[in-house]
């Protein structure tokens, strides 16, 4: 598969290889990078990164606002909805975001 930000095709695996479909999510992201596209959860500053992974739902809000300006929002949607990610901020959602899409 060639990695391609912005295509919502980063799950080869249809959520049935964690392993692979993070490796392919990995792959989009960084080939987004290369491009000149900013993501902001890897922006390289510890705290900014460390919102996309706290517990309070106000800073989990915070994040999620920032991801509507990534260029890999689909795919990383996409991988957190077939994985069932439960913690922290993945493709513009909360954990809590998540638990309502799941019901």
């Amino acid at each position: 598969m060639t990695a391609r930000p912005g295509r919502g095709t980063v799950v080869p695996g249809r959520g049935e290889n964690l392993r692979a479909d993070h490796e392919a999510l990995l792959q989009v992201v960084i080939a987004a990078e290369r491009s000149g596209s900013s993501v902001p959860c890897r922006d390289g500053s510890l705290t900014v990164t460390a919102a996309w992974t706290a517990t309070d739902t106000k800073t989990q809000a915070a994040a999620a606002r920032e991801c509507s300006r990534c260029p890999v929002l689909a795919e990383c949607h996409t991988y957190a909805r077939l994985h069932s990610q439960e913690l922290g901020v993945l493709g513009g959602t909360t954990e809590a975001d998540r638990r309502r899409e799941a019901s």
